[in-house]
Parts: C-alpha cells; sequence; structure tokens
C-alpha cells in the first residue's frame, strides 16, 4: 500500500514587529510636514539663492524667476569694511570718488547693493544707472552683477540704456532683500526711475 503524497509545507515568513509599518508611516509624515513648511517660510529666499550664488562666484547659473516691482524695493547695507572696495570697483573719476567716500564716511550717504541681470538671458546690454549724482555703466548679462548704490535713508535710481539700443525693449531683473524682482521694460531713449529704501 503506497501513501499518497503529502504537500510541502509552505516555508513561515518573519512577523514583522508589532506597530513597526506605523511608525515607519508616522515619521514619513513628520517628514513631509516638515518639509512643506520650510517651503512656505523659506520658498522666496531659497529661490534667490542660486542668483546671489552666481553673483558671488561669476558662474552663468540661470537667472532666478522674478515678481514685478511694486512701490519700493528694499535692498541691503553694504558692510563698513567692504565700502571701500565697492566705491573703487564703481569706476568712478578720481574727485567723485574722493567725495563719495567722504560722504559715507560722515555718513551722509549709504551704500547698497543691487545685483541686477536680464531677465531674458542675453548679454552685453550697456547699462546706464543714476543715483545721488552720481553715474555708472554696467553690462548686464544672465548672471546677476552687482551694483553699488549711493542713497540716504531713501533714494531714487535711475536706469536707461548707454551706446546702441536693442532691437527690443531690456528686461531688466533684480535682487532685493525681499527676492527676486522684475522691472518694467526699458527701451532705447527711456529712463527708468525706481524708489529704493536701505534696510
Amino acid at each position: 500500500m503506497t501513501r499518497a503524497p503529502q504537500p510541502l509545507a509552505e516555508p513561515e515568513l518573519p512577523q514583522a514587529r508589532a506597530g513597526g509599518g506605523a511608525r515607519s508611516v508616522l515619521y514619513g509624515l513628520m517628514i513631509l510636514v516638515v518639509a512643506t513648511g520650510a517651503w512656505v517660510r523659506y520658498g522666496d529666499r531659497l529661490g534667490s539663492l542660486g542668483g546671489e550664488f552666481a553673483a558671488l562666484t561669476g558662474s552663468a547659473a540661470p537667472a532666478p524667476a522674478a515678481r514685478p516691482v511694486q512701490g519700493l524695493i528694499e535692498l541691503g547695507l553694504l558692510a563698513q569694511a567692504d565700502e571701500a572696495p565697492a566705491i573703487a570697483a564703481m569706476q568712478l573719476p578720481a574727485d567723485e570718488a574722493q567725495s563719495l567716500r567722504s560722504a559715507v564716511a560722515r555718513r551722509r550717504l549709504r551704500l547698497v547693493k543691487l545685483p541686477v541681470f536680464d531677465r531674458d538671458g542675453s548679454s552685453g546690454t550697456l547699462l546706464r544707472v543714476e543715483a545721488s549724482g552720481l553715474t555708472q555703466l554696467i553690462r548686464l548679462g544672465p548672471s546677476p552683477t552687482v551694483l553699488t548704490i549711493p542713497m540716504g535713508e531713501v533714494g531714487n535710481v535711475s536706469f536707461s540704456l548707454a551706446g546702441m539700443p536693442p532691437r527690443s525693449p531690456v528686461a531688466i531683473g533684480g535682487l532685493t532683500l525681499n527676492g527676486p524682482v522684475a522691472l518694467p521694460p526699458l527701451g532705447g531713449g527711456q529712463t527708468l526711475d525706481v524708489g529704493v529704501v536701505a534696510q
């Protein structure tokens, strides 16, 4: 008499520890809540870091997205140790540079920084910048170029195109204390006045 073959017993799988799955889900939700909160609170500042880093390193990183400028724009003051190098970098005539150094030393004027860039990613447009009776020329590019502006607590900055104007208006962006801003398009023969407050 032969026995019928018995089915092979299935190997027992190890049981997960009680509560392990629930704990993993809880940790995942906590990480998601923290990450979402950080993005909501610091999203604008995080978006501007790429452009600020490009301004410091000179790399050709894409310019950050900018919102239209509304009212006064807030700009950060230069540290006192950075004032002399910043004035030298402005390439002003010797007498104007000396007058500016004297006004800054007496705290009649402040120096603020405004990184500017071409929002369309073009390079080479020559931009004339006037503030507190002084004129500077800078070339716009896709990466921010730091512009030093002399002013009181509140002032006005004028932008115009120098040299041969491009065929279409130039889209200028700037990095402020409140994040990137988009200035109105600037065409040949036009002047753009922007109110600035030093913080």
